[in-house]
């Protein structure tokens, strides 16, 4: 069937395409107990203004 086969390749392009933005923005960080991080605050991004609140909170162990 034509649209089967149509439909199989704009699957796997999508798939590609997804696949390709996951790499760019997905990290692996290995966190042992003990280390300090900061936590990003991610309310800033949706709120308006903010402007002078930080970005980043912590440092948590």
């Amino acid at each position: 069937m034509l649209w089967t086969s149509r439909n199989t390749a704009a699957q796997e392009k999508q798939k590609e395409e997804y696949d390709s933005r996951m790499k760019k923005g997905v990290r692996a960080f290995h966190i042992e107990s003990g280390i300090s991080v900061l936590k990003m605050n991610m309310r800033n991004e949706t709120r308006k203004g903010g402007k002078t609140e930080p970005k980043w909170t912590g440092p948590y162990k």
